[in-house]
């Protein structure tokens, strides 16, 4: 079914980058390349929401291939050669494609929330390949970034909430019960997108304030980094959400916390956490999903 953003999603397809090669390729013709192999592709997640909320430049571009990850990696890399997938993770099942870490399309594929069975943190999780963007939309963090966009199908709504909820900007949390609660991030992303005007519907927020404080210790040395990665660096976001959690339910402790990780950076707040009678060891975070 068409949409009436269709014109939209095409133009950000002619975003470059360059292979190891030194040849151009557009998103476009990735996908034309992909798809002239069997494959189905997809725009995903923060590009699809940006679109729909009005924002016709998004930051980031990320595709959804209905193939298992290894299959769509194999065939990239023949075409653009080894050093042009810049991050090849099969367990997480998703590549990023591009000769600069600046100038970059990450790739995934519809993952199977049901590969969450038997894992006790995300970083456990092998995800298997679904091919059904409802089971992948359950694995995303909330109906905003849940949906996906292709020529001559449109937007693809799989939860048939996210189109309104981006209207709306409210933040609704989309995942599955399972990896809701093995997700420590949950709540500082939700943190962030209040920050950027969505709000939270009473659900997620009481999430939130049953969470915040148990995911910021649950970073351990991590906390930083992990803050630094979310905001890439933005002084104000981090402030912000700061911010946010300090009116939402946050304690004393773990406002403490944050204000370290904000203020004195990596190195910094490792000297923090390990003065605070904390363990050294962390958990860890893992790759981003």
């Amino acid at each position: 079914m068409m949409s009436q953003w269709d014109q939209t999603f095409s133009n950000i397809l002619g975003y470059k980058i360059r292979d190891s090669r030194g040849i151009n390729w557009s998103a476009q013709s990735i996908v034309d390349f992909l798809e002239s192999k069997g494959i189905p592709v997809y725009l995903a997640g923060g590009a699809v929401r940006d679109i729909i909320t009005g924002n016709n430049a998004p930051k980031d571009i990320d595709m959804v291939a209905r193939a298992p990850i290894v299959k769509t990696a194999d065939i990239l890399k023949e075409a653009m050669g080894t050093d042009s997938l810049l991050i090849y993770n099969e367990p997480l099942g998703s590549l990023r494609v591009g000769n600069s870490h600046s100038e970059y399309i990450d790739v995934g594929m519809f993952r199977d929330i049901n590969s969450i069975i038997g894992a006790s943190r995300l970083s456990e999780i092998h995800w298997g390949y679904s091919g059904d963007p409802y089971a992948d939309a359950l694995t995303t963090d909330f109906t905003i970034n849940a949906m996906y966009w292709r020529m001559n199908e449109g937007v693809l709504d799989p939860l048939n909430r996210g189109i309104a909820d981006c209207q709306a900007r409210k933040l609704v949390i989309a995942a599955d019960p399972r990896k809701a609660e093995l997700d420590l991030r949950l709540t500082l992303r939700m943190a962030l997108f209040a920050c950027r005007g969505f709000v939270p519907d009473n659900y997620s927020h009481t999430f939130f304030v049953n969470r915040i404080n148990d995911d910021v210790a649950s970073f351990g040395v991590d906390l930083a980094g992990y803050l630094n990665e979310l905001t890439r660096d933005s002084s104000d976001l981090k402030a912000a959400i700061l911010h946010f959690c300090a009116n939402n339910g946050a304690s004393a402790e773990t406002i403490q916390a944050l204000e370290f990780a904000v203020n004195s950076g990596s190195v910094g707040y490792t000297s923090y956490w390990n003065n605070s009678g904390n363990s050294n060891s962390s958990i860890t975070v893992g790759n981003k999903t």
